[in-house]
């Protein structure tokens, strides 16, 4: 009973003089990394830094793992990533604070991302932080590139019909014309060659105070005319050398639809719709010239209903993309914030683009006519 006694005592002096003598808390101790975890959007390489974000962008669209994660407080000289998977601790990046801040590239491991997993430590001088919460790789973590052709394609002519200005022997004097007869009068276009869906029509539907061509709903080609033929349209008389001219407003809109229910659950990076514009017809004076590599399309908007079963080609005011007439082999425009919203959504009130020009809004301009004969739509999709 003494011996118990006595052990107990000295156990009980070894560990006051234990506490007595152990060193104290360094003053310098950094506090961990807290919130590990990959790169999901924009956002995220924004908030790396303004010198890498570029880099980060690259490297999400090229498929690779990226980890951040939120600062400690203090002063710290860098960060070290380890694995930590299968029992293991291995350093596996190593980052100067300044270059790459609480930002790192992890590269592929031979087997696959599958059961790997991540912590980070930060550290100035020979001080380090203990490892943060371990990140473990999920499927979403790694980006994925999907090229998408057009669902739906259409244009849809608006035709406003035109008054000759003068009279000519053999020709009857003001009255209304169809676009093919217009088309036929003016010098050097081609015009049936470009649209060859203009041959086939007489006399377009009465639609309101407009005549309407429905025009390409098998989805051949995507047209765009900005304010259209609002150029003079001018021949000469056979019989006296009297000239007789008319105008017309001919605007077009383009419906481009896209099948994303496969983005359901998925966050969308970036999203790009591009057609590609190898022609287009452009005015000089009376004379309408091939021009290669135009695009005459000026405002990009979202359609408002279904319009492969209406008809109708409406659109929503707000929100349009605006751009300006270019001379470029294809249009690239960034659709992200939409597109997100109908991946989000299961693909629910999405009734795709429409493709227009916002001259149309305003009054014919005379002497200007531009037409793109677009092609290829497609819409290249990166996501989580």
């Amino acid at each position: 009973m003494l011996a118990l006694f006595v052990r107990a005592r000295v156990a009980a002096i070894l560990a006051a003089f234990c506490a007595a003598t152990a060193a104290p808390a360094h003053a310098d101790a950094i506090p961990p990394p807290a919130g590990l975890r990959p790169v999901q959007n924009r956002q995220d390489c924004a908030f790396v830094s303004s010198i890498t974000s570029a880099a980060c962008d690259a490297a999400v669209r090229a498929g690779k793992l990226q980890l951040l994660w939120d600062e400690p407080q203090g002063k710290i000289d860098g960060y070290k990533i380890f694995r930590v998977d299968g029992q293991r601790h291995v350093l596996v990046s190593r980052s100067t604070n300044g270059i790459t801040p609480a930002f790192s590239l992890i590269v592929k491991p031979r087997d696959g991302w599958k059961g790997k997993c991540y912590t980070v430590a930060a550290y100035a001088g020979s001080n380090q932080s203990a490892d943060s919460a371990e990140y473990c790789v999920a499927a979403a973590a790694i980006a994925t590139q999907k090229l998408l052709g057009a669902d739906r394609l259409a244009s849809l002519v608006h035709w406003t019909v035109p008054s000759l200005y003068k009279g000519c022997r053999g020709y009857a004097p003001a009255g209304q014309l169809s676009p093919r007869q217009v088309f036929s009068m003016t010098q050097q276009s081609g015009y049936t060659s470009f649209f060859p869906w203009l041959a086939g029509f007489t006399d377009p539907e009465l639609v309101g105070s407009t005549r309407q061509l429905n025009v390409a709903f098998a989805g051949v080609q995507a047209y765009s005319l900005t304010t259209g033929v609002d150029g003079n349209f001018v021949t000469s008389c056979p019989a006296n050398g009297n000239t007789i001219a008319g105008y017309a407003e001919v605007t077009a809109r383009t419906g481009i639809d896209f099948n994303l229910r496969g983005l359901a659950g998925h966050k969308v990076y970036s999203a790009t719709l591009s057609l590609d514009s190898p022609q287009a017809l452009r005015n000089a004076g009376a004379k309408f010239l091939i021009a290669n590599g135009y695009s005459c399309a000026t405002s990009l908007a979202v359609a408002q209903s279904a319009w492969w079963k209406a008809g109708e080609m409406p659109y929503i005011p707000q929100g349009q993309a605006s751009f300006g007439l270019a001379a470029v082999p294809s249009l690239a425009l960034d659709v992200t914030p939409i597109v997100s919203l109908w991946a989000g959504n299961n693909d629910n009130g999405d009734y795709g683009f429409i493709l227009r020009s916002h001259l149309e809004d305003g009054s014919p301009v005379q002497s200007f006519a531009c037409m793109t004969k677009y092609a290829n739509p497609r819409l290249n999709v990166v996501y989580f």
